[in-house]
């Protein structure tokens, strides 16, 4: 039996994807006219890659009363790849596709002579397998199928497995209208294996083995990463026919490419994930022999690039170690305590910073073992490392005086950062405005994102365990969240956060159990806050619900080394409608948002009258327009489910905003495990959009072009926020939802020109982060129209402004120089 076409595999599929093109037109959706191109392997701007079956966004429609066709375009691309269906916009690709390395192109594919039962039963959705059943021989099987809503039988359901390949299994049912499509991975070898030896195409006849059928098996097992067993195929392929050396040797040969390729690419997710431990260990194993030339030179590249990292590392422990040794005079001593905590603190990633200092360093041994006088001073080189280290390689230099103001400069900051007290702050403040010594403030700034968090808590470990932040902001008993570090977190390194929510009253800790080693591997920090307090199973999209991710954050940026730039956010099921509501609320704080199987209900989209929880998708889907969103969805859901999905993923794909939605094929709702790796590949790509001129587009005239917020908490967008929002704007004031959302686009301009539209707001402040403006020159603030322009002053960065905003946010990398407020007339309504 060939493969269904396309269109034919669709016929089943539940409306999410066979009518996400809807524009909105008086026309009737019939069915998908995809144009399949020549590619098979679409490349995404970040990278990411989508291997498969790719078919463009055209779509049939016809006219109700006139019969009349029309073919349009419905903004979404496609890639098919068996298991799954991935949608995205095409201004989400990259120009042009290749099919030079399709990965499943050359895959085995195995497929059975479908058995049809004539005429199909319909079957809702909300059914499934009551228990995992074997399929007998001929991939066949009658499992009985129940209700999920209330447990009941429903029916016997007769199902055959149609296709086999080591990326996915196809399902259909000969007695009723129901397709399904697994990825081989969730299966796993045993039971595959099992099905593979009673196909024709590979199952031989007693005492007979076959080479030919051996030899596809084994490219099986090989191109479905399951190496062990594919050794063991090649080993008894030996014995049952000693005389066919060349199969053997070519099967070998097959084998070690691929683990070497999966070998490479474990190198390079260990190294980003900061494992150099783990590298150094796992280096030795490359084989020595029968891997082909390309990969055997990516491998000696990596390890010569690897080692040299190492050795520079080893070198400027040894230097710092000699040079603190020596004796300074009473104003350089400092340098003696500097080079220790440099020395703590030092890590392969951040080794550059100190490449000036080792370089003029291995320049003074040469010189004492040639009996030249030195190039530098023990108290010269010294300084070249604190500089460095503090502002970067290129800003290193060697006068004692420099690195002495920049390391004083620092030890303030670490104390104020550190001080929780606000009178203390204040007082610490005055201290350090007087200060005639104090480097500028960019200079400052700079220290700030390089420094390490001003709290260790040395609590915090690889094992997962229960914590509470304290008192934090809204919530004066803290918030009550599971933590697990990764193998080699260290404290000066910048290190990716993953908050995961758990579903309704899962256990935090055995959320971070079903992400198994993919954290570890990747090298991020799992953090799972308590939303819900082990009581509600349902997410009401309230503040005291949502509000205890951003204040997470805020507090694990005082005592963990967290990437600010590389946070992420999940949730699955309840936990993916506030995985929604989160990141639609807060779209600055993360690098991207993943919902698994979220289920928010169609009124999302309904009348004005709708229901204040259901509000979110219909007024804030604009907000997402910087934030990536990885959508993993079941195909078979309820209608209302659908339709809210059907309308979010038409709106976010016609605008071009950066969202991936993978459905799998006749799938109920479930935690799918096999999507973790590709989520994860999606997250290494992935970085937070921060420092933008502008969001959103001035006027407010288009629909889609603004950003919204309905709620007092969802204050902050970019480099923009705001502390009141008009009343009649809100929910707290409308329960019933009958308004239109406060609206706001800024955008920053050649001349420290800012342009700001804004309706529903009473107030505004504008912060100035680092690089988006320029300083010594005046800026021009021009809000709904009216103009302020501060007097023409020239912009200067403001101490006490960059410290507290520092304090409150905790985040390091990324600090604000200035705030200008806007309160009433003529700006904004009073």
């Amino acid at each position: 039996m060939t493969f269904p076409s396309n269109q034919s595999q669709n016929a089943w599929l539940n409306p999410i994807f066979r009518s996400i093109a809807f524009l909105g037109l008086a026309l009737l959706l019939v069915s998908y006219a995809p144009k399949s191109s020549r590619a098979d392997v679409v490349i995404l701007k970040d990278g990411y890659t989508l291997h498969g079956k790719v078919f463009k966004d055209s779509v049939v429609e016809v006219d109700p009363t006139t019969g009349e066709s029309f073919i349009i375009k419905a903004g979404f691309h496609k890639v098919d790849d068996g298991g799954r269906i991935t949608v995205f916009s095409p201004n989400y690709r990259q120009l042009g596709d290749s099919s030079d390395f399709n990965r499943f192109a050359d895959f085995v594919t195995l497929r059975t002579k479908f058995v049809s039962g004539g005429l199909k039963n319909p079957i809702d959705f909300d059914v499934a397998p009551k228990k995992d059943i074997d399929y007998d021989d001929r991939w066949m099987r009658k499992v009985p199928v129940y209700s999920l809503s209330n447990g009941r039988w429903i029916a016997d359901l007769q199902q055959q497995i149609v296709t086999l390949t080591p990326h996915f299994i196809r399902i259909d049912s000969s007695s009723h209208k129901w397709g399904a499509s697994y990825l081989t991975q969730e299966w796993g070898p045993e039971k595959v294996l099992k099905l593979l030896r009673h196909h024709p195409d590979l199952k031989e006849e007693a005492g007979k083995p076959e080479a030919s059928k051996r030899k596809k098996l084994i490219l099986f097992l090989i191109q479905a990463n399951w190496f062990d067993y594919a050794q063991k195929e090649i080993d008894d392929l030996a014995k049952a026919l000693p005389d066919d050396k060349q199969s053997v040797a070519d099967m070998r040969k097959s084998l070690l490419s691929a683990q070497a390729d999966l070998y490479l690419q474990e190198l390079d997710i260990l190294r980003s994930g900061g494992r150099y431990e783990a590298l150094r260990k796992k280096l030795p194993e490359f084989p020595k022999e029968g891997i082909p030339a390309p990969q055997t030179l990516k491998y000696s590249t990596f390890k010569a690039e690897f080692e040299a990292q190492m050795q520079k590392l080893e070198k400027a422990q040894l230097h710092l170690e000699k040079l603190s040794k020596l004796q300074f005079s009473e104003a350089d001593r400092f340098l003696i305590g500097a080079a220790k905590v440099i020395q703590r603190e030092l890590h392969p990633d951040s080794i550059s910073r100190l490449d000036t200092f080792v370089a003029m360093a291995d320049q003074v041994e040469r010189d004492i073992a040639q009996g030249r006088a030195t190039t530098y001073k023990p108290e010269e080189l010294l300084s070249l490392a604190v500089t460095g280290w503090l502002l970067g390689k290129s800003s290193a230099e060697t006068k004692s005086a420099a690195a002495k103001k920049l390391w004083d400069a620092r030890e303030l900051l670490k104390s104020y950062l550190s001080t929780d007290t606000r009178g203390d702050r204040l007082t610490l403040l005055g201290k350090l405005e007087k200060n005639a010594l104090l480097p500028p403030i960019d200079e400052l700034a700079q220290i700030i994102s390089l420094m390490p968090p001003p709290y260790e808590n040395k609590d915090f470990s690889t094992a997962i365990k229960m914590y509470n932040t304290g008192p934090v902001k809204n919530y004066p008993k803290g918030v009550d969240f599971a933590l697990q570090l990764p193998p080699e977190y260290h404290f000066a390194r910048r290190t990716p956060l993953l908050i995961l929510l758990p579903d309704g009253n899962e256990k935090p800790e055995d959320l971070i159990k079903k992400f198994g080693n993919l954290p570890a591997r990747y090298g991020y920090i799992v953090a799972v806050p308590v939303w819900n307090g082990g009581i509600r199973a349902t997410y009401t999209f309230t503040d005291d619900e949502r509000g205890v991710v951003p204040a997470l954050i805020s507090h694990l940026e005082r005592f963990l080394q967290i990437d600010s730039d590389r946070v992420f956010l999940f949730g699955c099921n309840e936990a993916g409608n506030m995985a929604y509501d989160v990141g639609l609320s807060h779209p600055d704080l993360f690098a991207g948002v993943t919902a698994m199987c979220p289920f928010p209900s169609a009124r999302v989209f309904a009348a004005k009258s709708a229901s204040p929880s259901k509000l979110v998708l219909r007024e804030y889907w604009q907000n997402v327009q910087q934030l990536p969103l990885y959508l993993i969805l079941a195909d078979r859901v309820g209608d209302d489910t659908a339709k809210t999905i059907q309308m979010t993923l038409k709106n976010w794909m016609n605008k071009g905003f950066p969202v991936l939605a993978v459905a799998y094929k006749g799938r109920n709702p479930e935690f799918f495990f096999q999507e973790l790796p590709f989520m994860f590949d999606w997250m290494v790509r992935k970085k937070r959009t921060n420092g933008l001129p502008g969001f959103g587009t001035p006027g407010l005239g288009a629909e889609g072009t603004d950003f919204r917020t309905m709620r007092q908490e969802d204050n902050h967008f970019y480099w923009v926020s705001t502390s009141e929002i008009m009343p009649g704007k809100t929910l707290e004031r409308n329960p019933r939802g009958e308004f239109v959302p406060a609206r706001i686009a800024a955008k920053a301009m050649e001349g420290n020109m800012v342009r700001i539209d804004a309706v529903g707001f009473r107030q505004l402040t504008v912060s100035v982060p680092r690089g988006l403006f320029e300083l010594d020159k005046p800026i021009r603030i021009v809000i709904n129209g009216k103009e302020w322009n501060n007097e023409r002053k020239p912009l200067k960065p403001n101490l006490g402004v960059m410290l507290e905003d520092l304090y409150e946010r905790g985040d390091r990398q990324h600090v604000y120089l200035e705030k200008f407020e806007f309160k009433g007339s003529p700006f904004l309504p009073k």
